[in-house]
């Protein structure tokens, strides 16, 4: 009972990590990523040690087993989505321009921690640990690569967009869960990577 406890709670604020990225009012969204960005990286460094409840919490929640999630990770795909801004780059579009830089910024250093940190996967089954640098994908879970492009992408086209902000959020918002849902990730990994995602967008944005 007490662990069904820990676990809920657990999931109710990673619910609201995830979801407070989302701005309350779509203007201005490049000005608020601050409110968000470090509560956001403090927040998944601080579920690290309770990745394996808050997971299994996630994993027990209805529809987890979906196969809509599967879909939604795919969509999210980060190759996809940079291919998509490079696209857009090239017909000379400054969103695309912006996009992209923000998408490659994130990418990279999304690798390079994964590369240095080396931790296990869910579906590796041998838990929420970090074994040091490596290589080896099934020890690349942390940040997640999917959710830090997305929310990349989300706080860019925000910015450009702010009518469709909330969406974007949504859109990336969901895309972090899939990650759990799949087995791909665990929950400190997603709330890092949104606001890695975030951070670059900012970065990026404020060079201009």
């Amino acid at each position: 009972m007490r662990r069904g406890r820990v676990s809920c709670l657990a999931v109710l604020l990673l619910a609201v990590a995830v979801f407070g990225a989302v701005p309350v009012e779509a203007a201005a969204s490049t000005l608020r990523l601050d409110r968000v960005i470090f509560p956001s990286l403090a927040l998944g460094l601080a579920l690290v040690p309770l990745d394996q409840s808050v997971y299994d919490g996630i994993q027990n929640l209805p529809g987890g087993s979906s196969v809509v999630w599967k879909g939604i990770s795919l969509v999210g795909e980060p190759a996809a989505v940079l291919g998509a801004a490079f696209g857009l780059a090239a017909t000379g579009s400054e969103y695309g321009k912006d996009l992209a830089s923000a998408l490659v910024l994130s990418g990279v250093v999304t690798l390079g921690l994964k590369s240095l940190t080396g931790m296990a996967r869910p579906s590796t089954g041998v838990g929420p640990i970090m074994t040091g640098p490596t290589i080896h994908d099934s020890y690349g879970a942390f940040p997640s690569g999917h959710t830090s492009s997305a929310f990349a992408a989300a706080a860019v086209t925000a910015h450009y967009y702010p009518d469709f902000a909330e969406w974007a959020y949504l859109a990336a918002a969901l895309v972090g869960l899939s990650r759990i849902f799949v087995e791909a990730h665990w929950p400190s990994n997603v709330v890092v990577g949104a606001g890695l995602g975030c951070l670059a967008a900012r970065l990026v944005l404020d060079w201009k």
